[in-house]
């Protein structure tokens, strides 16, 4: 069992939500690149959202087992969108993404 994973703190210009959704992209193609190269797959993602007020969201979601990058992007957005469909978490900054 391992665990493959990035992060990024976020610079001020990519704090707002559409932004911060393009640097998830771009980090879920760094993983999947880690995944391949070490001959893994996966079945499970953990997305975590630090916002600058300090609360941490964190969704884990299930996956058939792959290591292609566009599956685990389809389920890694939808669980985005359920994130930000909350209301309470509209125009927040994000602080940090893994």
């Amino acid at each position: 069992k391992s665990i493959i994973g990035h992060s990024k703190v976020l610079a001020p210009e990519e704090q707002q939500e559409e932004k911060a959704k393009d640097v998830l992209i771009h980090l879920i193609f760094k993983a999947v690149t880690r995944l391949k190269a070490n001959e893994l797959y996966t079945n499970s993602i953990l997305l975590a959202i630090d916002l600058k007020s300090g609360q941490l969201i964190k969704q884990r979601a299930r996956v058939e087992l792959t290591q292609d990058s566009s599956a685990i992007i389809k389920r890694i957005i939808l669980s985005w969108e359920q994130i930000f469909q909350n209301p309470e978490i509209k125009d927040v900054k994000i602080k940090k993404l893994s």
